[in-house]
C-alpha cells in the first residue's frame, strides 16, 4: 500500500512537471490571450487516459498497480479534466443519458460559478 502511495505522489509530481511543459509550448503557438495551454493539456490527457483504460482492458493489459499509478498520479497531476471525461462517457457507454447530461452540465457550470463566487467572494 505504501509503495503504491508513494508511486501515485511520484507520478503526480512527473505529470506536473509535464503540464507546465506542455502548457509552455502549447501557449507559444496560440493567440494572446487564448487558453490553448488549458486546451491542449485537457484534450491530451482525456486521450492519454483513454489510451491506459483501452490498454488496461486487453488480456495482458497493464496491471492495476500501474493503471492507478499512471491514471491516479501522472494524469491527476498532468490533468483532471482526464478523469471527468473518462466519467461522462462511462456514463454514456452504460446508457445513463440523463445522468451523463446531468454531470456534464452541473460540472462545467457548478465549476464556473463556483470560480466566479469565489473571486467575487475575495474581491469584496
Amino acid at each position: 500500500m505504501l509503495w503504491q502511495l508513494l508511486s501515485i505522489g511520484v507520478g503526480g509530481a512527473l505529470g506536473t512537471l509535464a503540464r507546465v511543459g506542455v502548457f509552455a509550448v502549447a501557449e507559444r503557438f496560440g493567440s494572446p490571450g487564448a487558453p490553448i495551454g488549458v486546451l491542449t493539456v485537457n484534450v491530451l490527457g482525456s486521450f492519454i487516459f483513454g489510451l491506459i483504460v483501452g490498454l488496461a482492458k486487453q488480456p495482458g493489459g497493464i496491471v492495476t498497480p500501474l493503471e492507478k499509478t499512471l491514471l491516479v498520479g501522472v494524469l491527476g497531476g498532468f490533468t483532471t479534466f482526464s478523469t471527468f471525461a473518462f466519467d461522462a462517457v462511462t456514463m454514456l457507454e452504460s446508457g445513463r443519458m440523463l445522468t451523463a447530461f446531468l454531470f456534464i452540465v452541473g460540472s462545467n457550470v457548478g465549476a464556473i460559478l463556483g470560480m466566479w463566487l469565489g473571486i467575487r467572494l475575495m474581491s469584496v
